[in-house]
């Protein structure tokens, strides 16, 4: 498999400096397919080297692509016990043309500083050793199906859309105000 060659190659080209790193950009289904070679990459990469972001790209960055990419990021060492991992499809959010790389604040902040939001999570190594080193991430945005018949999620629903209203009348307004 091309790909899965293409991962082995970089993370062995790590291993020439100790203080190496990369950013592996990888369709979605590198992390989630159940092969035997994709389970043996993936123990790999997380069990060898230290794998601490997957971020999850907005649909719609590869212009005429209906792929799903991650990106992986990835040092030299031993894994460290907690991953982050973003998703920037919560939400079924569609990247915008005009959104520039401002789109990315969230997720530095994430990286950086460690402010978690809606979108981001920690998943500890021993958890991908339980999942068999799969990672779904729509399993994880979902709500559960006890959580959508009560009202306190009626009500965070609600306000989605109410603040979503209050957005579009303020764009109104400062149209109308120019």
């Amino acid at each position: 498999n091309r790909r899965l060659e293409f991962v082995e190659r970089i993370l062995k080209s790590l291993y020439r400096r100790s203080e190496s790193r990369a950013a592996l950009l990888l369709p979605e289904g590198f992390l989630n397919k159940t092969s035997i070679e994709y389970c043996n990459s993936r123990s790999h990469l997380f069990e060898e080297y230290d794998t601490h972001t997957i971020l999850r790209l907005p649909k719609g960055l590869y212009p005429n692509s209906s792929v799903s990419m991650c990106a992986i990021f990835v040092r030299m060492g031993r894994s460290q016990d907690r991953i982050l991992v973003y998703d920037m499809q919560v939400g079924n959010q569609k990247l915008k043309q005009t959104q520039g790389v401002g789109m990315f604040d969230d997720f530095r902040r994430a990286y950086r500083d460690g402010i978690l939001d809606q979108n981001s999570r920690y998943c500890s190594l021993g958890e991908l050793r339980e999942d068999g080193y799969n990672i779904a991430f729509e399993k994880d945005n979902r709500p559960k199906e006890d959580e959508i018949n009560t009202p306190a999620y009626y009500m965070q629903e609600a306000n989605k859309v109410v603040n979503e209203i209050r957005s579009l009348l303020r764009k109104i307004e400062k149209e109308i105000d120019d």
